[in-house]
């Protein structure tokens, strides 16, 4: 039983330097304990794929057929990854696991694993595994993808929404964001693995404090936990209100995305050019989600917001000039991605392009990312009187559905994400692209 797992993937299971056979069977038994108890609880029709699901998600989660793809998160957030014996492997292991379930649009079930693995940021040490001195990479890897997992389940959700599974989400987000970025803070010279792991991590961080500041602010969620609590004390004179505390959110999002994009701006960085670009591109688009976020709120609350407190060039910031200045950095972040990806020379033809291997898959998603969220400040741009000349939103939803259709398939929560803010029927079952 323990051996058909491991041939399941074809005899090809590689092996870490820290690893043992003997543990990966103990591995191997565990998972299909587990997977056969929660497909004997969710999914009683498909028990004799527990093998399989062990062998699938453990060893090659590439080749996972799940029996039932609409029910994926539900079956996968009911496994006790510690049940799997996991802590047995190799740390990469388990990152590369959650990576793929993360490009399954298994958020929760990838952030599950890799807290349940002892990168935990809801703990009662607010930075698990920080201690000055004793950082490792794959520390800062964990809690980069944790805080990224998380964002990206919650923005699949399309709106916010006042739910207790979103608030915990966001909290544990934004305490991930802050270790990761402890764990990989930017060197002193330019290394190029270093300097690329301190950007993500601000990025991702950046790209949290921005949800958080947005669901404080429109009174969504009221008690972030201890560890995502605001890190600025409120300014003097000012009660700690709810606009104080998205104020603070903001400020410490733009610190890390623009401490991040001066330092990506600056001489001395020549290795990588694709993946710079990439970080540079999705730090840029980024910020301009943040100051879309904060708009929402000015507007929501009817009040200029002090999130510059040492710069003032985008003005005063009222709610249109957050807007137009969140415009700008993301069409900006597009229109420089997008000029990288032509001089590969792909095919006009979107399939093809999608398929070109000259074109890295990270800058497509990106890009539909970018070109989702352009689309959606546009529409609310245009509600506040900023008209946008020659720009319609639907040509960037649209380009946005296609891509991703490409790259993940009609059923996909990114795909779905889509469909909702184009007013498109999205349904619960698999459905046949209209």
């Amino acid at each position: 039983r323990v051996l058909s797992v491991l041939r399941a993937t074809g005899g090809t299971v590689r092996r870490w330097p820290s690893e043992r056979w003997t543990r990966l069977y103990a591995v191997a038994w565990a998972s299909v304990a587990e997977m056969y108890r929660v497909l004997a609880a969710y999914a009683p029709d498909h028990v004799e794929q527990a093998t399989d699901l062990a062998a699938s998600v453990v060893f090659g989660v590439a080749n996972v057929h799940l029996p039932c793809l609409d029910r994926a998160p539900v079956i996968l957030a009911c496994v006790e990854w510690k049940s799997c014996r996991l802590d047995l492997v190799a740390p990469a292991r388990i990152i590369r696991i959650a990576s793929e379930l993360a490009d399954l649009g298994l958020w929760r079930p990838a952030s599950d694993l890799l807290r349940a693995h002892g990168r935990d940021p809801g703990s009662s040490n607010p930075y698990p595994g920080c201690t000055i001195g004793q950082r490792s990479e794959e520390d800062a890897d964990a809690y980069t993808m944790i805080c990224k997992f998380l964002i990206d389940r919650l923005y699949s959700a399309t709106y916010v929404n006042e739910s207790a599974d979103d608030a915990l989400d966001l909290c544990r987000a934004v305490a991930a964001g802050r270790a990761a970025v402890l764990n990989a803070p930017f060197p002193a010279t330019v290394v190029p693995g270093e300097f690329l792991r301190a950007a993500y991590a601000s990025l991702e961080l950046g790209r949290a404090t921005s949800l958080m500041g947005q669901h404080v602010g429109l009174g969504v969620l009221t008690r972030p936990s201890r560890n995502a609590e605001p890190i600025h004390t409120p300014p003097e004179g000012k009660r700690w209100s709810a606009q104080a505390k998205s104020e603070s959110y903001f400020r410490e999002g733009l610190e890390n995305l623009e401490n991040s994009l001066r330092r990506m701006g600056g001489d001395g960085y020549t290795e990588e050019p694709w993946k710079m670009e990439e970080a540079f591109a999705a730090t840029l688009a980024a910020r301009g989600e943040l100051l879309y976020c904060a708009s929402s709120v000015s507007d929501h609350l009817h009040q200029q917001l002090d999130i510059f407190p040492r710069s003032r060039k985008w003005g005063t910031v009222t709610a249109r000039n957050l807007t137009h200045a969140s415009l700008s950095d993301l069409a900006r972040s597009f229109c420089r991605l997008q000029t990288k990806i032509d001089s590969c020379g792909p095919s006009p033809d979107v399939q093809r392009a999608c398929a070109d291997p000259s074109v890295p898959r990270g800058a497509l998603i990106l890009q539909v990312q970018t070109a989702k969220d352009l689309a959606k400040v546009m529409g609310f741009a245009s509600g506040m009187g900023n008209v946008v000349p020659g720009h319609r939103p639907s040509v960037f939803f649209d380009y946005s559905l296609v891509v991703c259709i490409e790259l993940f398939g009609p059923h996909h929560p990114s795909t779905k994400n889509v469909k909702r803010l184009l007013d498109h029927h999205v349904g619960t079952e698999f459905e046949d692209l209209e």
